[in-house]
């Protein structure tokens, strides 16, 4: 991650640039600002993210795998480790015979979670999308990483948009000018020749004829990693806390961790 973030700040500070055009409404001077370079699709972090996303993933699954065959099952093709936005669809999956970690006969689909103990499988129910309001669960961590893996197996994950956060404005040097009203864009995105701001002007004192006062924009700018339909899939910011999220889990349910305990009397079941 710390060659994408070193890529990140590069690409922000040498590519993303704005102008500021002055325009006359009416008896009002505003200036529009827009966006007038922004950073290219630049495939070599695409790909970096998406093998970065891969490897999450994967370490994920093979944590489940693992975790399995401590308790001596054999976890085949159908381990992996689920996440989903729905309870149902949880239930579905992961107890394919209805009833919650009982043994199923034989015939029947595996459950990906085939081996784990109770504690193990509802520490990882109670990290599901699921369980945030519906509101919420699309930016779950887990939902960001499935969402990225999900777009990375098709093509390449396109960086090519910035997401700026409560742009500031003003205008410099001080003492000329200031901003009577604001209007700001709904569309965080940085997007070629886009307008995302336009602020009144109000004059303190007209600067003198050689002095040059310029619109000064201060934003804290993400790349973003866009979907197939060109909406946000997901930011360098929340790539980390997904990774973050992954990696917690991975270490809870590690070697000193109390939910991977087993014993032979302990009493638990798994689904199968």
């Amino acid at each position: 991650m710390e060659s994408l973030h070193q890529a990140a700040v590069r690409v922000v500070d040498d590519e993303l640039e704005h102008e500021a055009i002055p325009t006359q409404i009416g008896n009002e001077h505003w200036d529009v600002l827009k966006w007038r370079r922004v950073p290219g699709p630049h495939p070599e972090m695409g790909i970096l993210a998406g093998d970065i996303v891969h490897n999450v993933h994967s370490a994920l699954d093979q944590l489940i795998y693992v975790l399995a065959r401590e308790r001596g099952h054999d976890p085949g093709s159908d381990s992996h480790f689920p996440i989903h936005h729905d309870e149902n669809a949880w239930t579905h999956e992961v107890f394919p015979t209805g009833q919650k970690c009982s043994l199923c006969g034989a015939g029947v689909r595996k459950s990906p979670l085939a081996g784990l103990n109770d504690l193990q499988i509802a520490f990882i129910s109670d990290r599901q999308p699921y369980r945030l309001p519906q509101k919420n669960r699309s930016g779950h961590p887990l939902a960001q990483l499935s969402r990225l893996s999900r777009i990375d197996k098709h093509r390449t994950l396109h960086v090519c948009a910035v997401r700026t956060d409560s742009p500031r404005i003003s205008y410099v040097p001080d003492g000329h000018y200031a901003i009577s009203k604001r209007k700001l864009t709904s569309d965080p995105l940085a997007r070629q020749g886009a307008e995302f701001a336009r602020i009144r002007r109000r004059v303190i004192s007209a600067p003198r004829p050689d002095v040059q006062v310029q619109v000064k924009v201060e934003a804290q700018a993400h790349l973003a990693f866009l979907g197939p339909k060109d909406d946000v899939a997901c930011t360098l910011r929340d790539l980390d806390v997904a990774i973050a999220f992954a990696n917690d889990i991975v270490l809870a349910l590690g070697p000193d961790s109390p939910v991977r305990e087993v014993f032979p009397d302990d009493g638990l079941q798994s689904p199968t």
